[in-house]
């Protein structure tokens, strides 16, 4: 029933209704969702151009996606610790940044 669900859900007039029920909080994937009028309504200046920079612009994946491991390396917060490194203890930013560089390359090492 659950693969039945994402079918119906999926197809570009159901998935598209759905997210103009949102107000537009969520954004669609699929180029045909994209061509209905109201994400192009002038009268919304802020999702006009929303669609506009996502549909017209460079967009790029977030880095977990291209690989999971970097999801880790969010989750340690790694850069803020170099940063606070930096900032309370006085460390070089060239001491900080090979420590981040070196926990992040563990992580990826875990992850294979």
């Amino acid at each position: 029933m659950a693969k039945d669900f994402l079918a119906y859900l999926i197809k570009p007039e159901i998935i598209g209704n759905y997210l103009k029920a949102t107000g537009g909080r969520y954004l669609p994937v699929m180029k045909p969702v994209w061509k209905d009028p109201f994400w192009t309504n002038p009268a919304d200046p802020h999702l006009s151009t929303a669609t506009q920079t996502l549909t017209k612009g460079l967009t790029r994946p977030f880095y977990i996606v291209q690989n999971p491991a970097y999801s880790l390396v969010l989750e340690e917060n790694v850069w803020g610790k170099a940063l606070n490194r930096i900032v309370v203890n006085s460390i070089s930013p060239e001491q900080a940044a090979d420590t981040a560089i070196k926990r992040i390359k563990q992580i990826f090492d875990e992850w294979q």
